[in-house]
């Protein structure tokens, strides 16, 4: 299968591996709304034979290569591990239909950001996903200024220090390279939210806006 439309016509029994169903994962919330919003529920799945398994990314990991699995959307799937795992049982990228994308930029500002050819084993095309490569920290309007600087300062100056100890499920992650820093100059300009007023001043202290 290449597209949803074919999944939506075949209906085979996928067995779709993703983060948590608990109203608070963002994965598993953006799996479930990628198959609603492309006419596929999960209740549709369950028909076909197979179902969402909702759980951490060490989990779905380790569903994935034994096979119990045999479809995932989950973050960290640029992970060493994953890329083996990807070309040891060889996988395809389903890209969302461009109406999806345009109703979730709409609903939630939510922006694509497109993949280049072969980043993934046998794709040999971009691939157009949901943007999931920088993280969001949050904070009420009436924080400290100062504090909210101070903050934003730690994630610029250590944030590649800390994306690289990340552990997921109790397990370290391994990367094939070092990351780029956490709050890039494009993750500013897009940020989806109004920035706090001491982040906005610190960014544009370190020339990121």
């Amino acid at each position: 299968m290449r597209t949803f439309a074919e999944l939506r016509e075949r209906k085979p029994p996928l067995l779709l591996a993703t983060g948590y169903l608990d109203g608070d994962n963002v994965i598993g919330f953006q799996a479930v709304e990628l198959l609603k919003r492309h006419g596929i529920e999960r209740a549709d799945l369950e028909a076909w034979g197979g179902g969402i398994m909702d759980t951490g990314l060490a989990e779905t990991k380790r569903l994935y290569a034994a096979g119990e699995a045999n479809g995932l959307c989950q973050e960290g799937v640029y992970s060493r591990g994953f890329q083996e795992y990807m070309e040891r049982k060889p996988s395809y990228c389903l890209q969302p239909e461009p109406e999806v994308f345009q109703q979730i930029r709409d609903e939630w500002g939510w922006e694509p950001i497109t993949v280049p050819a072969n980043f993934y084993y046998g794709q040999t095309e971009p691939l157009v996903a949901l943007d999931y490569s920088s993280w969001l920290l949050c904070a009420r309007e009436d924080l400290d200024e100062s504090i909210a600087h101070t903050i934003a300062g730690i994630v610029v100056d250590h944030g590649s220090e800390l994306n690289q100890s990340r552990m997921a499920g109790g397990n370290r992650v391994d990367f094939e390279s070092p990351q780029p820093p956490v709050v890039p100059k494009e993750a500013v300009d897009t940020s989806p939210v109004p920035l706090h007023p001491g982040a906005e001043r610190l960014y544009r202290e370190r020339g990121l806006l």
